[in-house]
């Protein structure tokens, strides 16, 4: 048997699909570095070695019909990963934040039932102070002096 009847021989040049296929590639691995970026340092690096390494397990790929079923595939993880950095960057923003709100809430509370509805103690003829913590009304519903209203439902047909 000769070399030549063993295999069937390579063409000199690879097809215009391969180089678009390259090029896509290399734009979405490019495109999944870029989407990386917002994360944390560690994480971010972690992010990135799994990415490298499912890109690099599929180097040697030239059949066309699987190149374009693993940019498919790669299209929809683009997604997934862009899903995952927007929910970890917003989680961060809010641990940050409610960190800062935490450093800028250094009001002092004092024993008084009044202190904790504004930001300082106050006397008894201050009403125009804003609840610190958002809160609306004042006191307790159901310490009021006056009843709780009827609805009046004489016209209203029941099921």
């Amino acid at each position: 048997m000769t070399m030549a009847a063993q295999r069937p021989p390579k063409p000199a040049f690879k097809s215009l699909q391969y180089f678009l296929n390259r090029s896509a590639v290399l734009a979405q691995y490019r495109q999944l570095l870029r989407i990386t970026k917002p994360l944390e340092r560690d994480v971010r690096r972690d992010v990135r070695q799994q990415i490298r390494a499912s890109y690099e397990m599929y180097r040697h790929v030239e059949d066309e019909t699987q190149a374009s079923n693993l940019l498919r595939q790669g299209k929809e993880q683009v997604k997934h990963v862009s899903d995952l950095v927007d929910s970890a960057v917003a989680r961060q923003r809010l641990v940050e934040e409610t960190a800062q709100a935490k450093a800028k809430a250094s009001v002092v509370v004092s024993s008084t039932s009044k202190a904790t509805w504004t930001d300082a103690a106050s006397g008894e003829d201050d009403d125009d102070q804003e609840d610190v913590r958002g809160r609306l009304g004042t006191g307790w519903p159901w310490k009021k002096d006056a009843p709780a209203k009827k609805l009046e439902l004489d016209g209203v047909r029941r099921r």
